[in-house]
């Protein structure tokens, strides 16, 4: 997949880093020139996968290649130039997908509001959810909601250890509640002690933000 990410400080740099060690193409853009050169050292980037200018200017974004990303990433410190981005990715160059790091937790609602896929405070959340998306065996979305809840969906993969389980035998983190079940026919199934854990359900839980991760690891922990 090819990825752009808008801000080389080291929430950019690590990122661009441990994506293009999972062998996907990478392309920063950063307007600090002083970034620029530890981002590289960071990253492991080629110069010519840097392009110098303001994220938020289409001008800059045609010449990181921006149509034909697969993922639009914004990561600078500035919620405001984030959005903007986000919002030309999405509009202008017609980018499928847009994640968001928020500095200030109450512009949150503006973010999901205007269209941003995917808006996160965690720099670890944010990368736990890119390799979510770019997982298809998984193929996990996350929902943030207010007062630190998220809600997570994904579909159960073969090797999973709870297919042919029931939900009564499934032992969620704390405060997680399955809140819909999809089968692979597409019919919802009922919530119920002795319904049935089938290959490739799709399943919708509510938990807490910081149990999301412990979440999506246990419904797909291979058996």
């Amino acid at each position: 997949m090819y990825i752009v990410i808008v801000g080389a400080g080291k929430v950019g740099a690590y990122l661009a880093r441990d994506l293009q060690n999972g062998g996907h193409e990478i392309c920063i853009i950063e307007s600090d020139l002083n970034k620029i050169r530890p981002a590289i050292d960071i990253s492991g980037l080629e110069d010519s996968a840097i392009v110098r200018g303001d994220g938020s200017e289409s001008s800059v974004m045609a010449e990181a290649g921006v149509k034909r990303a697969d993922i639009f990433i914004t990561t600078t410190g500035h919620d405001e130039d984030n959005l903007a981005s986000c919002q030309l990715a999405k509009n202008i160059f017609g980018v499928k997908r847009t994640i968001s790091l928020i500095n200030d937790p109450e512009n949150e609602i503006v973010f999901n509001m205007l269209g941003v896929d995917v808006a996160v405070r965690r720099t670890k959340l944010l990368l736990d959810q890119i390799e979510s998306i770019l997982d298809s065996r998984t193929d996990a979305r996350f929902f943030s909601l207010n007062g630190d809840y998220e809600v997570v969906e994904m579909h159960i993969p073969q090797t999973a250890a709870i297919v042919g389980g029931t939900i009564s035998g499934i032992l969620l983190p704390h405060e997680t509640t399955i809140i819909c079940i999809i089968g692979s026919d597409g019919k919802r199934k009922s919530i119920e002690p002795e319904t049935r854990i089938e290959i490739h359900d799709a399943i919708t839980a509510l938990t807490r933000s910081d149990q999301a991760e412990a979440l999506l690891e246990f419904l797909i922990s291979e058996g």
